[in-house]
């Protein structure tokens, strides 16, 4: 046996009592130690807030006593929203809740317990907790001030209505984790240069656009001075980050990380390349949405929603995934990007959406019908999301 093998079995011989109170106390005080994913703001932000409002809600929750830890090695993303939800939760050392966690789980295997003894923390929200009014990860009136005057040094003033645009590329994960290959999700990334006509049309109408993410590949090239390329500029922070999509009127998104802070503060979004189909989420307010196109290259032409379904590529979580199977995801056209924008622009102002309900609803019983027979894991049909009527009748059921 290692040294380093020694030394684990020590620590859990350790704390083996202390397992066992937790678990003799649990009809009392069920006491959980569950590991806390802090490495993706997504993870960080969006899974804490979901936990959150389930706690507000739960009826057992003053008779449980959660405890987190950090995994090993992760580095926080985004250390403001790590300081508020350290003022939530109870945070112990990684050492003391990794070793109480592995104990809980062998445990649970031989004794088959009921209880975990740990809480799973996911990124899936539903309508019964993520309402409107009952945000839980919220910025105090100080730091709002706080973040005004940052935004100055952006070219933004108070009175500035803005729409914060997050286009997901590769950099971030490569920059950050450079020993391991994220490639595999590459299938998701889209082109900053498809938004320009979309920024282009809300500048045009008094909005400005603000480019998000911490770290990108390629800057957003463009002479108009209302859209502020923010990711690529010298004022990157974390505060700033959160306070900018808490402000803006709306998030236009690929679909990343970062959107999850959107949801945190309960915004509405427009959401374009969209993949994989299968695996849309609830959204506190409406998702105006488009998706990438699957393109087969054995039938040479689209396929169909229900192909995608029955083929299983609704559900490929890897660019491998398509490869091997031969589909092309097909990014949408700025002209498509245009029209969910509008949608969307449509709503904050009066509140109305126009679409064909019959398209709609043609969609959506397709998709419910085939979503809920293959994978039920984590889903709720109430999505509140609407497909651009335009594009999803240039999509064949």
């Amino acid at each position: 046996m290692s040294k380093e093998d020694q030394s684990s079995l020590f620590e859990k011989i350790i704390f083996l009592p202390v397992v066992i109170l937790i678990r003799i106390i649990s009809p009392i005080l069920y006491i959980r130690v569950s590991p806390l994913k802090a490495a993706r703001i997504g993870h960080l932000a969006g899974e804490m807030e979901i936990y959150l409002c389930n706690r507000k809600y739960s009826n057992s929750s003053l008779f449980t006593l959660d405890i987190f830890y950090i995994r090993k090695k992760e580095k926080i993303s985004n250390k403001f929203i790590f300081s508020k939800i350290k003022r939530k939760v109870v945070i112990i050392p990684n050492y003391i809740g990794k070793i109480i966690f592995a104990i809980n789980l062998k445990l649970n295997k031989i004794f088959k317990s009921k209880k975990n003894f740990f809480y799973d923390l996911q990124i899936h929200y539903s309508s019964q907790f993520l309402k409107l009014d009952n945000q839980q990860i919220k910025l105090t009136k100080g730091e709002i001030e706080t973040g005004k005057e940052m935004a100055k040094n952006l070219g933004l003033i108070p009175d500035d209505k803005y729409v914060c645009l997050v286009c997901r590329d590769s950099a971030y994960l490569k920059k950050s984790y450079p020993e391991k290959d994220y490639d595999y999700h590459s299938f998701r990334n889209a082109n900053i240069k498809d938004f320009l006509i979309a920024c282009n049309f809300l500048t045009d109408l008094g909005y400005k656009v603000v480019r998000i993410g911490n770290i990108v590949e390629k800057k957003f090239e463009t002479n108009n001075p209302k859209i502020i390329d923010y990711s690529s500029s010298e004022h990157v922070d974390d505060f700033l980050d959160v306070y900018l999509v808490s402000q803006c009127e709306f998030i236009m998104t690929t679909a990343t990380g970062i959107d999850e802070l959107a949801a945190v503060f309960r915004k509405p979004f427009v959401t374009v390349n969209y993949a994989p189909l299968g695996l849309l989420e609830y959204r506190p307010k409406k998702n105006f949405l488009v998706f990438k196109k699957y393109f087969c290259k054995i039938k040479n032409r689209y396929l169909t929603i229900s192909e995608i379904f029955d083929t299983n590529g609704a559900f490929y979580a890897k660019t491998d995934d398509f490869k091997k199977n031969k589909i092309i995801l097909v990014n949408n056209t700025p002209e498509e990007i245009l029209e969910a924008t509008k949608d969307c622009l449509r709503y904050i102002q009066n509140k109305k959406i126009n679409y064909d309900i019959k398209t709609q609803e043609n969609f959506w019983t397709l998709y419910h019908k085939k979503r809920s027979s293959m994978r039920n894991d984590f889903y709720n049909e109430d999505l509140n999301c609407i497909i651009n009527d335009k594009f999803l009748k240039s999509v064949d059921i």
